[in-house]
């Protein structure tokens, strides 16, 4: 009985871990594909980075995270390339379990796609 419940521990913390850990890469992805599909429809909308247009594809493309990431998009040009959009989303992480002191942390993305 001993021997479970010290086995336990290390068992359930290296658990929790690999899922927090997974949780975090999922929610990067989401984020990351947000910024990047949010710039490409800004890119090719009627009006240039139209924030209407940018915050609904990045959040169409944020699948569970969609109601709480911050999209800021904004445009320009850049001399001899052409114009661009660039959109940059943020999630406030939080850990499902709170090991070893992970606590919230921002993940943040910035995508830009230029119009030929």
């Amino acid at each position: 009985m001993v021997e479970f419940a010290l086995a336990s521990i290390v068992f359930f913390a290296l658990f929790f871990g690999v899922v927090n850990g997974a949780w975090y890469l999922f929610a990067r992805n989401a984020v990351t594909n947000a910024a990047r599909d949010g710039a490409r429809a800004g890119i090719v909308a009627s009006t240039l980075c139209d924030p209407t247009t940018v915050a609904s594809a990045a959040k169409s493309n944020a699948g569970p995270f969609s109601n709480a990431i911050g999209i800021t998009p904004s445009s320009g040009i850049d001399v001899g390339v052409g114009q661009y959009c660039t959109v940059n989303v943020q999630y406030s992480y939080a850990p499902l379990a709170g090991l070893f002191g992970f606590g919230k942390s921002t993940i943040q993305s910035t995508s830009k796609e230029y119009q030929n």
